[in-house]
C-alpha cells in the first residue's frame, strides 16, 4: 500500500501560506534513526512512500533549504493498514534567535543571531579596535560568524573589526570609503571580497592572513596598496591593480605563495620592501619605467621567477632584491644603476 503526504507552506503572513511546496525532501527513518528510504515532492507538493507490510515506527525528515530541517512525530504503521491514507506535514520557515547585541559605533549597533549572520546597522563610523586590548564586542563569538550583513549607510570599517572570524565571503556597502587596518585580518575562510568603488583607502594589513582569499579586484579609487594589505593570503592567484595606483607598500602582497603573474600599473613610482617576498609561483612580473625604488627584499624567494627588467628610472638594487629566486636566468639592468648592494642577488643559482 502507499501512504502519502502533501507538504504545505506554514509562514504566518507570506503570500505562500498553505501553498504545496515542490522539490522538497522527505526521508523515511526507522525509529533508531537508520535511514530506509526518500521521497521528493512534485509540484503539487505531493510525496509518497510504498510499504510492503512491514510494520513498525517511522519517522518523516523534511529538508529545503532555507527551511528548518525537523522531525514530526514518530507514525507507528502497523502490519495491516492500507486504509491510513494521506496525512499533511507544514514547512515551518526557520525564526533565528538573536544571541549577542550592542553598539559598535555612535550610530551603529548589531546583532548575532544562532545561524551565524552578524547583522550592522545604521550609519556612519565603525569603532576602531585591537587585536588584545579592546577587541570588537562580538568577538567572543568569532568563530561562529559566518556571514556580515549591511544596513544603512556605514563609512568606515574599523580596525580589526572582523579578526580572525569565520566569514567566507564579504560585500562591502557602496557607503563605505575607508577600510581600517587589520579589519578582516586572519579571516582565514575568506574565499571572496567585493570592494565598491566608493572605497579610498585599504589601510595596513586588512587582508593579511585571509589564506582561502583567491582573487581580488582593487578599484580606482584606491592610489596606494598599504603595507600588508594582502600578506600570508597564500591562495590569491589573481591580482587587479588599477592604474590609480602610485605605490605598493612594504610586505604588500609577501607570501602569496599561489600568485602567478603580477601586472604593476604604469603609474607606480615605488615597491616597498618585501612586497613580493615568498611569492614563490609568481613566474613573470612587468615593471614600468614609472618606478624608481624598488625595497629591500622585494622579490626575495621568489623562486619561480625567470626573468626580470629593471626600469631605467632605478638607481639602486637593494638588499637582498632577488635573493633566493633560484631560477632567474635573465635580469636586465640599466645603466642608470649606480649600486648594488649587499645580498641582491644570494642564491640566484640559474644565473
Amino acid at each position: 500500500y502507499t501512504l502519502s503526504g502533501i507538504i504545505r507552506n506554514a509562514t504566518e503572513g507570506s503570500a505562500d501560506y498553505g501553498k504545496a511546496v515542490e522539490s522538497v525532501t522527505v526521508t523515511r527513518k526507522a525509529s533508531d534513526g537508520t535511514v530506509i528510504d526518500s521521497a521528493v515532492t512534485d509540484a503539487t507538493g505531493t510525496f509518497s512512500f510504498t510499504f510492503t507490510g512491514e510494520k513498525g515506527d517511522y519517522i518523516f525528515v523534511l529538508s529545503k533549504a532555507g527551511f528548518q530541517t525537523f522531525t514530526t512525530a514518530a507514525m507507528t504503521i502497523h502490519q495491516t493498514s492500507p486504509s491510513l491514507g494521506a496525512f499533511v506535514i507544514y514547512e515551518e520557515e526557520t525564526k533565528a534567535e538573536i544571541i549577542a547585541s550592542g553598539t559598535c559605533g555612535d550610530n551603529l549597533t548589531w546583532t548575532l543571531d544562532d545561524a551565524g549572520t552578524l547583522t550592522i546597522s545604521g550609519e556612519g563610523a565603525m569603532t576602531n579596535y585591537e587585536s588584545y586590548s579592546n577587541l570588537a564586542p562580538w568577538y567572543e563569538n568569532h568563530k561562529q560568524i559566518k556571514k556580515v550583513v549591511f544596513e544603512g549607510r556605514l563609512s568606515t570599517i574599523g580596525s580589526y573589526a572582523f579578526y580572525e572570524c569565520s566569514l567566507t565571503s564579504v560585500s562591502i556597502p557602496d557607503s563605505v570609503y575607508y577600510i581600517s587596518s587589520d579589519a578582516f585580518s586572519g579571516c582565514s575562510s575568506l574565499t571572496s571580497v567585493s570592494i565598491p568603488d566608493s572605497v579610498m583607502t585599504i589601510a595596513n594589513d586588512a587582508f593579511e592572513d585571509c589564506s582561502s582569499l583567491t582573487s581580488v579586484s582593487i578599484p580606482d579609487s584606491v592610489h596606494y596598496i598599504a603595507s600588508g594589505t594582502f600578506s600570508g593570503c597564500s591562495s590569491l592567484t589573481t591580482v587587479f591593480i588599477p592604474d590609480s595606483v602610485t605605490s605598493i607598500g612594504n610586505y604588500a602582497f609577501k607570501d602569496c605563495s599561489n600568485l602567478t603573474t603580477i601586472s604593476i600599473p604604469n603609474r607606480v613610482t615605488s615597491i616597498g620592501y618585501s612586497a613580493f617576498h615568498g611569492c614563490t609561483s609568481l613566474t613573470s612580473v612587468s615593471i614600468p619605467d614609472s618606478v624608481t625604488s624598488i625595497g629591500d627584499g622585494s622579490f626575495l624567494g621568489c623562486s619561480s621567477l625567470t626573468s626580470i627588467s629593471i626600469p631605467d628610472g632605478v638607481t639602486s638594487i637593494r638588499n637582498a632584491t632577488f635573493s633566493g629566486c633560484s631560477s632567474l636566468s635573465t635580469i636586465s639592468i640599466p645603466d642608470s644603476v649606480t649600486s648594488i648592494e649587499i645580498y641582491a642577488f644570494q642564491d640566484c643559482t640559474s644565473l
